[in-house]
């Protein structure tokens, strides 16, 4: 429903630009997994195929790749910023 003034091709731009953020930290995440670079997040980061909420070092990982994602989107220029 768009009854607060968003039309519909902004409100899909802005879904396909948070698909491209998930999918892009994602990627980075499985690198990191990869090549054991864990940063300070603690020991043994599971495969991103095994993580449940409850691996803390692989949801660190994807925190801290998700906060390193920035890209020029369809419906603005995309930059997370870790607060």
């Amino acid at each position: 429903h768009f009854s607060q003034g968003l039309e519909q091709p902004f409100v899909e731009t802005l879904a396909y630009d948070s698909v491209w953020t998930l999918a892009l930290a994602l990627n980075r995440t499985m690198n990191m997994i990869n090549t054991n670079d864990t940063l300070d997040c603690g020991p043994s980061p599971v495969p991103l195929e095994e993580f449940s909420y409850g691996n803390s070092s692989t949801a660190c990982l994807i925190r801290h790749s998700l906060s390193e994602t920035n890209f020029t989107g369809m419906s603005v220029s995309v930059i997370i910023v870790q607060s």
